[in-house]
């Protein structure tokens, strides 16, 4: 799990007095979507005011175009569960603004900004070789090393704040399987298949220059032989 990033919070769960929380939520509004200010407006006027140092920030992803993070600190006796604190917030911005929204996930900490998507995971992963595998190979070692690092990079995804956010409310397949955790898997394996497969196109490449070198240094030597002058002998009676 990313550093600082608690839990996802259950729906029962009570919030503890002067802890910051972010609540994700996501506008169903058919036509438009209210800007930041005016919901922070709709906050303010009409949620409880045990939530202070309201930020509220809209999300502009792909994978999460018209969702908002809420940015509070919580401030009161403890007795107020997720759950209700989430539909106070709904209920302000449909009594403001007459927006409506869905809650869709909550964290015990400051998360302002996240992209949920995993994207291309394993595009532009590419390792860069230094010049001597230009003649040289890439090793076992090394090859494990830059696959497993591409993976990492991939899994990384799945324990930021944002793929905390999409495994949360992401479906299940089937067999009862997270599909964004199943993404990110089956990307990070990918992206280390991806690094393999340049590896062995770099010793590939090395191989052939190697050949390439070797055959112009005996061309050369052959070519030197055939062409340096003989040496004369005399013959004197």
């Amino acid at each position: 799990m990313a550093t600082g990033v608690n839990a996802v919070l259950n729906a029962d769960d009570n919030l503890v007095n002067n802890v910051t929380y972010t609540f994700v939520f996501q506008c169903n509004n058919l036509f438009s979507n209210p800007s930041a200010s005016t919901l922070a407006n709709d906050i303010q006027q009409n949620a409880p005011n045990f939530l202070t140092s309201v930020q509220v920030v809209a999300e502009t992803g792909t994978a999460n175009k018209g969702w908002y993070n809420i940015v509070f600190t919580y401030e009161g006796d403890g007795s107020d569960v997720v759950s209700d604190v989430a539909q106070s917030l709904i209920t302000a911005f449909l009594q403001g603004s007459s927006d409506n929204f869905t809650y869709m996930v909550g964290f015990g900490a400051s998360i302002p900004n996240y992209n949920a998507a995993a994207g291309g995971g394993s595009q532009g992963v590419v390792p860069t070789f230094s010049a001597y595998n230009l003649l040289g190979f890439v090793s076992p070692t090394q090859q494990a090393a830059y696959a497993s690092e591409a993976s990492a990079q991939v899994q990384a995804v799945g324990t930021s704040p944002g793929g905390q956010v999409a495994t949360a409310v992401a479906p299940t397949n089937l067999l009862g399987q997270n599909t964004f955790t199943n993404t990110v898997n089956n990307q990070a394996a990918q992206a280390a298949a991806n690094v393999n497969q340049i590896v062995n196109t770099s010793n590939q490449q090395a191989a052939g220059n190697l050949t390439l070198i070797i055959g112009a240094i005996i061309a050369a030597i052959v070519g030197f032989l055939i062409l340096a002058p003989k040496p004369s002998v005399s013959v004197s009676a």
